[in-house]
């Protein structure tokens, strides 16, 4: 995913994704869409820190919620 620096919008909802880690480098991320998957760990959130532009996160349906 670290040639997608400029995407804006990423919908991975409905997988079974635990680990956020992959996301760092989305730098101009603004609206992410993780629902219904399996992340459970709050320290994952930590991969998402330094999204400056990130405004819309939807964590709905995970085990973290």
């Amino acid at each position: 995913m670290s040639k997608l620096e400029s995407l804006r919008i990423l919908d991975l909802s409905i997988n079974k994704i635990a680990k956020l880690g992959g996301l760092i480098n989305l730098l101009s991320l603004r609206d992410l869409k993780m629902a219904k998957n399996n992340v459970k760990n709050v320290r994952e959130i930590a991969y998402l820190e330094n999204l400056m532009y990130l405004s819309h996160l939807d964590l709905c349906f995970n085990p973290i919620q």
